[in-house]
């Protein structure tokens, strides 16, 4: 496998985090940023959690749109491209995979970029924290120790990046609900977009206009990212398992897209107590992220470390797209097949199937 790049340009972000620049990537990794963003599975049982049927069927389908509609060159660093298939799309279709797109790439930069790895639904926090749906609210919340709350308003287009969609998005990012707990607050405006068919991203830093009322409590937000793994595997899992560089990972098979999707284990077991409310569910996840690699980083340290984060995405790609295989700090892990090799992906889609 041969790693590839999404261009870039940040605004009103740290001077250390170059205003232009190329994130490297892999499919694993990028493939584990799409599948991620799959459920929405908090309802309104009296527990306040209630699964819906057939999450693995969603975490299939968005590593699919994402091989559907995006290829890469066989030249390794290279920004990827439309395939046939997006653009056989009418305006419509187009507009519903952008968006989509626009969301992945909003969650792969605030892991890879951010070290903001846990990337939660806003509605699905709130709701599983009992509070009303009201007023215009982003669409994420990204989280990790060192930085603290994220709010994200991801956007996604078909052709180049519009100026009033990122100003209609900067001012819907700063909507912040404040994350009980969470530590330090900021917001981001993300797009996804292409420009002569090559994928890009653009980025800003609004200022956040805090909210009178409170949003979730942290244990929320990281029960609604974690809750579509513990489905998946309740689906798919039949008591497998790997272990890499000494951690248990319970894993899941999606033979529909080459993929194997797992989560650690402690994180599983976690989500799997029965009869728990969230606060308790969610308080065992984060005492279980707070042992791991989740590591926080000072404030005097949090932009040094935001420009290695820049200058080792090349070679955390590299590992990835070699092994097949992405390992986030989130405690979720990707293997990909043999149907997600640069040779096969530098491909068309109809022309893949032949690639051995």
């Amino acid at each position: 496998m041969t790693r590839f790049a999404i261009p870039y340009e940040a605004n009103d972000f740290p001077s250390t985090i170059p205003s232009l620049g190329r994130l490297s990537c892999s499919w694993p990794g990028l493939l584990r940023s799409a599948t991620s963003l799959a459920g929405s599975t908090i309802g309104s049982s009296r527990s306040g959690l209630s699964w819906l049927p057939g999450v693995a069927l969603e975490f299939a389908w968005r590593a699919a749109l994402v091989g559907a509609n995006l290829r890469q060159r066989r030249r390794g660093g290279q920004p990827l491209l439309q395939t046939s298939q997006y653009r056989a799309l009418d305006p419509s279709e187009k507009s519903a995979v952008s968006f989509f797109l626009g969301q992945v790439s909003a969650k792969h930069f605030a892991d890879y970029l951010l070290n903001a790895p846990i990337f939660a639904r806003v509605d699905e926090a709130m709701k599983a924290a009992g509070l009303p749906l009201v007023g215009r609210r982003p669409d994420f919340y990204g989280w990790g120790p060192g930085v603290g709350v994220i709010a994200v308003e991801a956007k996604g287009r078909s052709g180049i990046w519009s100026n009033q969609t990122m100003q209609k998005a900067k001012k819907q990012a700063g909507d912040l609900p404040r994350v009980l707990g969470g530590g330090a607050h900021t917001a981001i405006a993300h797009m996804a977009y292409f420009e002569r068919r090559h994928w890009k991203a653009w980025l800003l830093d609004p200022s956040p206009r805090r909210r009178q009322q409170d949003g979730p409590p942290l244990e929320a937000v990281l029960l609604a990212y974690y809750q579509p793994f513990a489905q998946l595997l309740e689906e798919r899992g039949a008591g497998d398992a790997s272990n890499h560089n000494g951690v248990t990972y319970d894993m899941a098979e999606l033979p529909e897209v080459d993929l194997r999707i797992g989560l650690r284990r402690d994180l599983h077991q976690a989500l799997l107590l029965p009869g728990r409310a969230y606060q308790e569910r969610g308080a065992m996840l984060r005492r279980s992220l707070d042992d791991s690699d989740l590591e926080p980083i000072s404030q005097e340290h949090f932009a040094e470390q935001q420009l290695i984060s820049v200058k080792q995405a090349a070679q955390l790609a590299e590992e990835e797209a070699e092994t097949g295989r992405s390992t986030g700090a989130d405690g979720v892990m990707l293997q990909a097949g043999a149907s997600w090799t640069s040779v096969a992906m530098s491909l068309e889609p109809p022309e893949r199937y032949s690639v051995e």
